[in-house]
């Protein structure tokens, strides 16, 4: 389609979305349709508690069969060895040995080896892929591979279903995520191996992409003014509501297979229901499709109550010639396209970058794991409350450069702050390692 149609086009599509309302109940019902999933998006995240460590010890039964009386504590003490602060070796153990009991508790074991037949973890309430695959002595993935898995899904699910909304339409792309999103996260429940654990993320990361860039297009695109703006933040809440679920649903249930059976069976009701999502009417010009165009405004005018002039419907048509279609390339033809896209792309990458390396470094200040993400979720509503403010108060460019100069600001008092405290712990060190002259009598 010419680039000039689609602009008046977009004329004729804001005055139709004002005489058949800004936000009636067809945009209401829509928003709610499209962003509830989004509670079951927080499921990306599942990896912080399915992989939350645990303790473990080398399995030294053998020792029971000679000493079927013994108590765990006095298990350990004939059977592991220790570090030089007193802890239990978790990785290794001491090689068995032809002895009766009396012998091994006379002379002691001596030989010591890697873990033989496995390991033991006494203190587990909960089954994770911790426990459940002995992720252990260097066998358990490091969390930026975990993330990195996560992040190639995104990529993916970026250009697969960016691609999948240009062609078939949004509409579909929604059903397409939805669908495999219900499919692979109820299905990590019965991965076999870690392997399959993996693909199976992977595929999900995929789809909550891919269905968050359809929900986020056809919400935009069928509202007006500060409304787009609006339904994004709700749709990031929305998220952050669905960790706290998340969360709490890792915490009360003793296995890590319920997690993904609970959390994934209630998307399968989406699928059901999703299946009253409009097309989006821009998409439909696009594709040269006027009248269902009409038809799908019209339908939501009626549910709005409201009637749409036929003079604003009637300016919403497709001109005669047909010169120029809209590509990828235009951001390169565009001198204005390409410098926004060059601007926003190095904003992203490095917002993003900050932020992930800030969730990696949290683990590092030693808070427990379920007060971590819930803080986490929970500041982020307000904030984002906050963001609604500051966009109507300053406009995007002004809220854009505030951000950002607030980013940095905080970024460097981090490094100020963790100097500081380097500095303070390694000063103690210090004066006691230092030679201290000599003051006389």
């Amino acid at each position: 389609m010419p680039l000039k149609a689609i602009n008046n086009n977009d004329v004729a599509f804001a005055n139709i979305l004002h005489a058949l309302g800004e936000f009636g109940k067809f945009q209401q019902r829509l928003v709610a349709l499209i962003f509830i999933p989004g509670i079951l998006l927080a499921f990306m995240y599942a990896e912080c508690f399915v992989f939350a460590d645990q303790k473990h010890y080398c399995n030294t039964s053998w020792i029971l069969a000679v000493g079927p009386n013994l108590s765990e504590a006095e298990q350990l003490n004939l059977t592991l060895p220790r570090a030089h602060n007193g802890s239990f070796l978790t990785c290794l153990m001491y090689l068995p040995v032809p002895w009766d009991l009396e012998s091994i508790i006379q002379f002691g074991l001596n030989h010591t080896a890697t873990c033989q037949d496995g390991w033991v973890y006494p203190n587990s309430t909960t089954r994770s892929l911790i426990n459940e695959f002995d992720l252990v002595c260097g066998k358990k993935p490091d969390e930026e591979s975990l993330q990195s898995i996560s992040m190639a899904g995104f990529l993916t699910g970026s250009l697969i279903f960016g691609l999948i909304n240009d062609m078939l339409g949004r509409y579909p792309a929604i059903l397409m995520s939805l669908l495999e999103l219900t499919v692979f996260n109820f299905g990590t429940a019965f991965v076999s191996s870690l392997h399959q654990y993996f693909f199976f993320r992977f595929l999900v990361s995929q789809a909550a992409m891919g269905y968050t860039i359809s929900s986020v297009c056809l919400a935009t695109e069928w509202l007006v003014d500060n409304h787009r703006a609006h339904a994004i933040f709700l749709e990031h809440c929305f998220i952050s509501v669905g960790v706290l679920s998340l969360m709490g649903l890792s915490y009360s249930l003793p296995h890590w297979r319920l997690l993904f059976l609970v959390g994934g069976a209630p998307m399968f009701l989406f699928i059901f229901y999703i299946w009253n999502l409009p097309e989006s009417p821009r998409w439909l010009m696009t594709k040269r499709k006027v009248e269902e165009a009409k038809q799908v405004l019209c339908y939501a005018a009626s549910v709005n109550k409201r009637i749409i002039p036929c003079n604003v419907l009637n300016k919403l048509q497709l001109p005669g010639n047909m010169t120029t279609e809209a590509s990828v390339l235009d951001f390169y033809n565009n001198r204005h396209l390409r410098k926004l896209f060059l601007m926003t792309g190095c904003v992203w990458f490095t917002v993003n970058y900050i932020y992930f390396i800030l969730i990696f470094k949290m683990r590092d200040f030693g808070m427990n794991l379920h007060i971590r993400e819930a803080s986490s979720s929970i500041m982020k509503v307000p904030i984002r409350l906050c963001c609604i403010v500051v966009l109507e108060c300053k406009g995007r460019k002004w809220s854009l450069i505030l951000t950002l100069t607030q980013t940095t600001i905080i970024c460097g008092l981090l490094l100020v702050f963790q100097g500081t405290v380097h500095l303070a712990t390694s000063l103690p060190t210090s004066l006691e390692t230092s030679p201290v002259p000599w003051a006389g009598p």
